[in-house]
């Protein structure tokens, strides 16, 4: 996890110094988004029952963004986003658990921009596609590691300003949802009922850094 938010912050940099060379079209983006995720209601994260999901409840959220504006005011593009969050607890039967979640999510993307003014953008965009879930760590002394995939959609609004001819920084939201009935532990699949399903729904305030080529 350590090694993507690297990336994310270099290729964050890296959009800044492009941006002030580039000249302006705003066809075609490419956003950074870098914030803290939360879980809301009944979503369960964790692998070893519903009475645990606290233990996952807030992490690191970054996302990489492409989109093409089509149209004065429609957009289509790609969301990839990664979320992680670390454990550290006891479960009541005494074994001590010590964990890194990891959730990748891609997904196409479609919606829409409106100019507030001449420097300020309102932009609003929603998906649907693959989400993969990760849990390993070690408990009790023996190492585990749950996965699943599952779809799940998503929706963010965001408001941008203009600080170059093709630069723009910004701030937003995003909620992400869905969830799975089984995942696969050490090998073997694990059947899931009621509460104990795998859920996600989790809201995300980020910042962001936008260039257009």
């Amino acid at each position: 996890m350590r090694k993507s938010i690297l990336f994310c912050f270099c290729l964050f940099c890296c959009l800044i110094c492009v941006a002030q060379e580039q000249e302006c079209k705003e066809k075609v983006a490419i956003s950074v988004d870098l914030g803290g995720g939360k879980l809301f209601g009944t979503t369960n994260l964790s692998p070893f029952g519903e009475i645990y999901r606290q233990q996952y409840d807030k992490g690191f959220s970054g996302s990489i963004k492409a989109t093409y504006r089509f149209q004065q005011n429609f957009q289509v593009g790609l969301k990839y986003n990664l979320f992680g969050a670390t454990a550290d607890f006891a479960l009541h039967s005494g074994e001590w658990v010590n964990s890194d979640l990891s959730l990748n999510y891609l997904a196409p993307q479609i919606g829409c921009r409106y100019d507030v003014t001449d420097r300020l953008i309102f932009d609003f965009m929603c998906g649907a596609g693959y989400a993969y879930y990760k849990n390993s760590g070690v408990c009790d002394g023996e190492s585990f590691k749950a996965k699943k995939g599952f779809w799940a959609s998503n929706f963010d609004c965001s408001f941008y300003y203009r600080l170059y001819p093709n630069l723009y920084s910004g701030l937003g939201c995003s909620f992400t949802g869905g969830k799975a009935s089984s995942y696969e532990m050490n090998g073997h699949k694990v059947e899931l009922e009621g509460r104990n399903e795998l859920k996600l729904f989790r809201g995300d305030i980020y910042f962001s850094v936008r260039s257009y080529f």
